[in-house]
């Protein structure tokens, strides 16, 4: 049996667990240009009221991370993103700021 590998980045979302939740993140994220190659979204388990997005890639917007590493703490997602320039992260900032 043959197998194919290949990496690809997946972003992880928390979106609202209500009618549009995922309409919502999916437009703002088409409004920034992503070209998505997959989606699956589900109800995050434990956290009523909340669901959870997974998409790849993230966004055309020519960003390359560095680095990226993310935790939870008290509950609340922390993530430290590292990028290649001042613009890249600029990009990203605004970017996030309207999803």
């Amino acid at each position: 049996m043959e197998f194919l590998v290949e990496r690809v980045d997946v972003w992880a979302a928390t979106i609202p667990d209500e009618p549009g939740g995922l309409a919502n993140m999916l437009s703002t994220l088409q409004q920034a240009g992503a070209d998505l190659q997959s989606i699956i979204a589900r109800r995050a388990a434990g956290e009523p009221g909340k669901g959870v997005v997974f998409v790849t890639p993230l966004a055309g917007a020519g960003i390359n991370l560095s680095g990226f590493s993310g935790s939870v703490l008290n509950g609340q997602f922390i993530v430290y993103v590292a990028l290649d320039s001042l613009e890249d992260s600029n990009k990203a900032i605004a970017i996030l700021e309207t999803a």
